[in-house]
């Protein structure tokens, strides 16, 4: 790329870090985003080439690299540029649809030096006399995913322009990123940026450290795991009515979703998933093809005992509330929680829902869009992408791999795939009567855990708090090998609700719960224990005779966090006296026949 002319600018808060991610690893394809439109009709490649060079003088983002003086970042923006369109021919290939992708994914893994660029590759592959992907790829430094959209669109339009009237006079479609910086600083220097910043310190000061599917931690992989599958147009036509019964709209259901699986699969009572916004608040950041989008932490509380629209209710209003302060920079917000040059998470999974027209015209040629990289993925990614084209909906699972096989993820889309249709069938339904395993699974999970083939049970109300070994399920359910058991049993208890949720937990005098409703009055009991003080390093009394109440009591002061101090009713009242003196709990757990005996 030629310098001359070029213009310095500094970075948008969306590009500090990812310029800092990268020079951290810097030959990591990562931070590519990339998708194709499938054209069907005729098309002609000069006039393609034609639309970009247009293109290419008109948006800004287009022509940056990217240089750091005395340590600080800037982008220089190019007078000019050439941005070549190859053109690869496969029409003589056995299988040109499978040529095509294989060639997309070995360009997912080349990295384009940011201080040279061209930052963007343009790639033109024909499969038949009339049928072309046009290939567009760019590094997440120089553009967003609406950006990358907005680009391609415009080079569309410029080409069906010049298709009807190869000597058409186009009116220049500005782009400058001068003006986009501009309205950042005057955001920073503004009286909402103050609003914003005390709203985030506040709904960070006692959140949770975000969970993933996995503890680990671990940067971008420089290849994302991907499981995922069409859903057709009637999926999305239930989740919308689901929704709707519940006033929210059809992206709020996954994200509710994605937190209650997230809840199911790891025990937790709050989750913190990751919410990507646009950040595009004016008109000038509407029309500017730049990188300026932010992923902002989304708290959200999970009980077993909600029912989904009260989960559907709670997540539409929490993400009205964070989407009043999303320009406040994600980087900010890692500093806030002391992250920076860290690589613990600010987020848990991230769920992005494209709910945008995919349809383009290039001529008289149709074309759809389709993702194939929405960038750096930490942990897990949750994507939903509905259809204009057909109507049908698609979701894919995409993970860091170096944490996640495919395989695993095949077994996580497949579940969530389940709970989504659950969701559709009973907005009503309580999350723990739930189920997340099929028939053939549950029975492999079961057999493994019991080595018998038989559910166990806790008979008579003895709760079972202790085990040394485990077996370690693959992700088709057979056992691999018994292994140490390190897992908090509140987080194996929550496991086993999930996999097991109609199987019978607890059978005694008082009566018999299944695992989902044990679970429930567990989570109930909890949250009462923590509003009671209940936190790690504190106790909690529970006097009660051997009952499913017991169960209940045991399980909840340790899902709070806190030890239990276990009273028997029939002790002499100055030793229970002692007792309770002594531990000093937070709380006690009784019933009215046993009250009396701990007064």
């Amino acid at each position: 790329m030629s310098e001359t002319a070029a213009s310095c600018l500094p970075l948008t808060a969306g590009q500090l870090g990812l310029w800092f991610a990268q020079k951290i690893d810097p030959t990591s394809p990562a931070y590519n985003i990339a998708e194709y439109a499938d054209i069907r009709g005729p098309l002609d490649p000069e006039l393609l080439r034609r639309a970009v060079r247009q293109v290419g003088t008109e948006a800004d983002a287009l022509r940056v690299t990217f240089g750091e003086r005395d340590g600080v970042p800037f982008q220089r923006v190019a007078a000019e540029i050439d941005l070549p369109v190859e053109v690869v021919d496969l029409r003589d290939r056995r299988e040109p649809l499978a040529e095509a992708h294989r060639l997309m994914g070995e360009a997912l893994g080349v990295t384009d030096d940011p201080a040279t660029g061209p930052l963007i590759r343009l790639t033109l592959l024909r499969l038949a006399d009339t049928h072309w992907f046009f290939h567009q790829q760019v590094h997440h430094l120089a553009i967003d995913g609406y950006g990358a959209a907005l680009a391609l669109g415009r080079i569309a339009d410029v080409y069906t322009r010049y298709a009807t009237d190869p000597d058409a006079e186009i009116p220049p479609f500005h782009a400058p990123l001068a003006p986009l910086l501009a309205e950042e600083h005057a955001y920073r220097e503004s009286a909402q940026f103050t609003e914003d910043r005390e709203f985030w310190a506040a709904y960070l000061r006692d959140m949770p450290e975000p969970g993933g599917l996995r503890d680990a931690a671990a940067p971008p992989a420089r290849t994302a795991a991907r499981a995922g599958r069409e859903l057709g147009a009637d999926w999305l036509t239930g989740l919308r009515e689901a929704a709707r019964s519940a006033g929210a709209g059809w992206p709020t259901l996954f994200i509710a979703a994605t937190a209650a699986y997230l809840h199911r699969a790891r025990g937790q009572s709050e989750v913190v998933l990751g919410l990507p916004v646009t950040t595009r608040r004016t008109d000038t950041a509407r029309l500017t093809p730049a990188m300026v989008s932010n992923i902002l932490p989304l708290r959200l509380t999970v009980s077993p005992s909600d029912r989904v629209q009260d989960l559907l209710r709670r997540t539409s209003r929490a993400v009205r509330t964070v989407l009043k302060h999303q320009r406040f920079p994600s980087e900010e917000l890692r500093r806030e929680r002391g992250l920076l040059g860290r690589r613990d998470r600010l987020t848990g999974p991230v769920v992005n829902v494209m709910a945008f027209d995919d349809t383009l015209a290039f001529g008289t040629g149709t074309a759809t869009l389709h993702n194939l990289s929405i960038g750096p993925v930490e942990d897990m990614a949750v994507a939903a992408h509905a259809s204009f084209a057909d109507g049908g909906l698609r979701l894919d699972l995409l993970g860091n791999a170096d944490l996640h096989s495919e395989a695993d993820l095949a077994v996580h889309h497949e579940r969530l795939v389940r709970l989504l249709n659950a969701f559709i069938a009973d907005p009503t339904a309580r999350l723990g009567s739930v189920g997340l395993l099929d028939d053939a699974e549950r029975r492999r999970i079961v057999a493994a855990g019991t080595g018998t083939g038989h559910a166990a049970t806790v008979t008579d109300g003895t709760p079972a708090t202790t085990a040394t070994t485990a077996i370690a399920v693959g992700a088709d359910g057979s056992a691999v090998r018994s292994v140490p058991d390190a897992t908090p049993l509140p987080v194996r208890f929550a496991q086993q609700v999930a996999a097991t949720p109609g199987a019978t937990a607890v059978v005694g005098a008082d009566g018999t719960l299944t695992f989902a409703e044990l679970g429930s009055r567990v989570e109930e009991l909890a949250a009462r224990l923590a509003a009671s003080g209940a936190r790690p390093g504190t106790r909690v009394a529970v006097a009660l005779t051997r009952s499913s109440d017991l169960v209940v009591a045991l399980l909840a002061a340790m899902r709070s966090g806190a030890a239990y101090v276990p009273i028997d009713p029939s002790y002499p009242a100055e030793r229970t006296a002692y007792l309770l003196a002594d531990s000093a709990p937070v709380a006690l757990v009784s019933d009215p026949g046993t009250a009396r005996t701990v007064d």
